[in-house]
């Protein structure tokens, strides 16, 4: 895991760090450093996407080749002008229109108050990414090969496919078959796979080990810093708001936790960046520059965040517009003017514009990528009454597990901010909640249009709450800590601090440790239960590995038992990669054919057309593991593999079992 984590540090900071250095952003902000994961996902998708347009590989080498010419030419930028780094702005009487010096004018003009409520806040960010790194490390222990579930396999693939074909075309990259004749998908985003894969590359790592390492890093200290960042932003006079914000994410057993068990790490990065993308954005939106120079600078950071999330996971890129655009709206109603909406239009064309550009060797593909998509669904149906009792109990599908009080807590803080005349936040929540609701319960076009970009899924839309249960919660724990100040003798320093320790340990007893005890024992679950690789598979994968031919061929159990993760680990060769959901009939043709030929794997003997598939797969060995995924069953039969003549059982280890396929009756195995 060391090196896996070495080559995931890297890979997400490098490449943000030399973008925020070229926008001059300041380093001593944790919204820089909030925002450069993400800036390093869309620096790394526009290279590689650059690579392809001029047919050169997308490997190590070009990456780093390009970083260097990034680097460059940013420190060159930065020589021909004063170096003035853009920050977040806070307005004062006597600014004198610099944002490095507005910031250092805020902080001299705070009470000491609110600087220990600052530094407080500060800890208990530390405190909240520490218990979120820790439950994921208590969980995973022991089990932390892979990521669980199917489409975690999907993922590895796509990021060995990223490594072996050089690229980040969609049509080599996302296939039904490891030879890439086929594609399965008009459109995928490969940012998270495009950075993934030089990870791997860099450190020498298992794709399945950094797969995991995204998962925690993007979960465990990406997603908290970004709330505390987006609570700074909404409650600027509120610093602890921010603090017990950070501090109740990883409190919430829905998500990152709950996710986790699908397997779809692009989700889990995508949702992440969420947070800083909305600050980015609206302060592009509302907060003009001194100069054009940072307004095109302010365009474009909000430009590359928006395109990260575009190149990671879609689904995430219609809350964004959303979240920004009703900020912005409450912004114009708090001040009673319309201004601020007619400055937001100039810039947001320009952010469109950034986009657009970045994005414009996928862009069609894009476009029918929605299209096709359009068609999935997830959905599970439910009662009104049982949906309304798991959205507002915060139960997620996985388990049982309620948390009332946490739900009650973040109730507390809507009514507070609603209260403070700041209805944004709170109408985001309740359009999110109710999509949620509408998917769960009906089937009417309005839920299929409103349902596209999670695949009509409620258990995605209802990770949404995420944005919301930790901010809310965040704005009733920093009330609670207003009140008990206030009502001592005297307000001093040693008061708050005494009193913010206090209501963070009351939340830690009612909602953090059991929450954390829930969230580690679902961690611990599912990856001992749907992390397909273990140390039987692996070994089998090593056996097949010294033993097979190059043009070699695995028939696998169409991946219903992780048997997908061999390309990934191995550099194993199945005979089933990622089912086609394109209308392209040779790839849907093909697919039956290799789907007839695990069928009827038992009957070479006696039939012709099974015995002709394999040779033209060039099928040689079967790979069968009795573990499979939830709701999965077997295409192949163990008994009837190990008493069939043309099967030789070469493997077997625990629920492993590897056969070699025999030429004919009687064949010595080789």
């Amino acid at each position: 895991m060391v090196r896996a984590w070495a080559g995931t540090a890297v890979v997400l900071v490098v490449p943000g760090a030399i973008a925020a250095y070229a926008l001059r952003l300041r380093f001593r902000c944790l919204s820089t450093w909030a925002a450069i994961p993400g800036f390093s996902l869309a620096v790394i998708f526009v290279i590689a996407e650059a690579v392809d347009l001029v047919r050169l590989p997308f490997n190590l080498a070009s990456a780093s080749v390009a970083a260097v010419a990034l680097a460059g030419a940013a420190f060159a930028w930065q020589r021909r002008r004063p170096f003035a780094p853009l920050g977040e702005r806070v307005p004062t009487a006597s600014s004198s229109g610099s944002p490095a010096a507005d910031a250092v004018r805020a902080d001299e003009l705070d009470d000491p108050s609110t600087l220990v409520a600052k530094r407080l806040a500060a800890g208990l960010l530390a405190v909240g990414i520490g218990a979120a790194v820790l439950i994921f490390l208590l969980g995973i222990s022991g089990h932390a090969l892979v990521p669980p579930e199917i489409d975690a396999s999907n993922h590895g693939f796509f990021v060995a496919r990223v490594l072996h074909s050089s690229s980040v075309d969609v049509s080599k990259v996302v296939v039904s078959d490891p030879s890439g004749t086929y594609g399965s998908a008009a459109f995928y985003p490969l940012g998270a796979h495009a950075a993934a894969a030089l990870a791997v590359r860099l450190a020498g790592a298992d794709v399945g080990r950094v797969l995991v390492v995204f998962d925690i890093a993007f979960a465990s200290i990406v997603l908290p810093l970004g709330m505390y960042v987006l609570a700074r932003t909404l409650a600027r006079k509120k610093p602890l708001v921010a603090g017990f914000a950070a501090l109740a994410v990883p409190a919430l057993v829905l998500f990152p936790f709950g996710s986790i068990g699908y397997g779809d790490v692009p989700l889990v990065m995508g949702m992440a960046l969420v947070p800083i993308s909305v600050v980015f954005l609206r302060r592009a939106l509302t907060e003009s520059g001194d100069t054009r120079r940072l307004q095109v600078e302010a365009v474009i950071a909000g430009g590359l965040l928006l395109f990260a999330a575009t190149v990671v996971h879609t689904s995430q890129v219609p809350l964004i517009l959303m979240f920004v655009v009703l900020l912005v709206l409450e912004d114009a109603w708090r001040s009673r003017s319309t201004s601020a909406i007619r400055a937001s239009i100039k810039p947001g064309v320009a952010i469109a514009a950034v986009v657009l550009l970045l994005a414009a060797p996928t862009l069609k593909l894009l476009v029918s990528g929605v299209s096709e998509r359009s068609s999935i669904t997830l959905a599970t149906r439910l009662s009104t009454a049982t949906a309304v009792g798991r959205i507002v109990t915060l139960q997620i599908p996985q388990t049982p597990t309620r948390q009332p009080a946490f739900a009650v807590l973040a109730l507390v803080g809507i009514v507070i901010w609603l209260w403070r005349r700041r209805p944004a936040w709170v109408l985001a929540y309740a359009i999110v909640l109710g999509i949620t609701l509408l998917v769960w319960v009906s089937d009417n076009w309005l839920s299929k249009l409103l349902g596209v970009p999670w695949y009509h899924s409620t258990a995605r839309l209802g990770f949404n709450q995420a944005f919301f249960v930790p901010f809310f919660a965040g704005v009733a724990l920093a009330a609670l800590v207003d009140v008990v100040v206030r009502s001592s003798r005297s307000v001093s320093p040693r008061i708050l601090i005494g009193s913010c320790v206090a209501v963070a340990v009351l939340f830690g007893a009612v909602v953090g440790y059991d929450s954390s005890r829930s969230s580690t024992d679902l961690l611990r679950t599912l990856f001992e239960a749907d992390a397909r690789v273990t140390p039987d598979s692996n070994a089998a994968f090593a056996f097949l590995r010294r033993r097979i031919k190059p043009d070699e061929v695995v028939v696998n159990d169409i991946n219903a038992d992780g048997s997908l993760w061999m390309y990934a680990q191995a550099d194993l060769r199945p005979l089933f990669a990622v089912h086609p959901i394109s209308s392209d009939r040779a790839a849907l043709a093909d697919w039956d054919a290799r789907t007839y030929l695990v069928k009827h794997i038992d009957d070479l003997d006696v039939d012709l057309r099974a015995d002709a598939l394999r040779k033209r797969y060039h099928a040689g060995w079967v790979y069968f593991d009795e573990q499979l995924f939830d709701l999965f069953h077997h295409t192949m039969q163990l008994d009837t593999l190990k008493h069939d003549p043309r099967l030789h059982l070469a493997f077997e280890r625990g629920t492993v079992h590897v056969f070699r396929i025999l030429d004919g009756p009687g064949t010595s195995p080789t």
